[in-house]
């Protein structure tokens, strides 16, 4: 788990979005486990639990500096992505509540897709029977979410700027976070305008520019050891990782 989590972000990259390694780590686990779409889904309700975090942690944040925000459609955004994050997890984990949804794949009934749509939703269905793995992942979403927001906080008094409270911190970095899924490589030029326009009012342009920039050393810096393991971990795998770059 841990090789996959570097190699992921190492093809972060060079795939579409930050998370496009998301599926480089996906491909391996099936390669390694022979379980291709248990594989996927757990990548997928990784992903999943790690929004928890980035949308919970903005709108409760929004309670102590909703001062520093000069637009209502930005709390809207927030409290959407928060609500639309929590009914995903309770339709993918309550059956009963998916059912009423049901009507958007009947179309399909007698064809190949429903079957792959009703295997898909059973591959992640099966995690409502594992609540404590949920409740960890979880814990560990939550807390990597909130180092990292720690870690941008500390790039800015490195910087000098030591007068933004940590609670803006905590409002903003997920949602640059959010921001940085859109259409990019690796989140690049989207996370960075992320950082200049969220932090306008609280910093000049041009320190919040050099932040973003100190956050994507880190990344870049994190993405080197997944470059070593893909170039060295020849049995990490229990195959050549190399030899399927071709496939990648």
């Amino acid at each position: 788990s841990t090789y996959l989590c570097f190699l992921g972000y190492f093809f972060n990259n060079f795939l579409p979005t930050a998370i496009g390694g998301d599926v480089v780590k996906a491909y391996y686990a099936a390669k390694k486990s022979d379980k291709k779409l248990p594989a996927y889904s757990g990548v997928f309700m990784d992903r999943l639990l790690a929004m928890v975090p980035f949308t919970f942690i903005p709108a409760f944040a929004v309670f102590f500096a909703y001062k520093d925000i000069d637009s209502p459609l930005l709390i809207f955004f927030i409290y959407v992505l928060f609500v639309l994050t929590f009914f995903a997890l309770a339709v993918i984990l309550n059956k009963n509540l998916a059912s009423y949804f049901k009507f958007l794949i009947k179309p399909f009934k007698n064809k190949n897709i429903y079957q792959k749509i009703t295997k898909i939703y059973d591959s992640l269905n099966i995690y409502r029977q594992h609540k404590g793995v949920l409740a960890w992942s979880f814990c560990l979403a939550l807390a990597g979410q909130v180092l990292s927001i720690i870690s941008a906080f500390i790039a800015a008094k490195a910087i000098g700027v030591d007068y933004v409270g940590i609670d803006i911190f905590f409002l903003f970095i997920p949602i640059i976070g959010i921001m940085s899924m859109l259409p990019s490589i690796n989140g690049l030029g989207v996370r960075e305008a992320g950082f200049v326009y969220m932090f306008r009012k609280c910093m000049p342009v041009n320190m919040a520019f050099t932040i973003s920039l100190l956050m994507l050393g880190i990344l870049l810096g994190m993405s080197l050891i997944g470059a070593f393991i893909y170039m060295f971990g020849k049995n990490v795998y229990g195959f050549d990782a190399k030899k399927q770059e071709n496939v990648i």
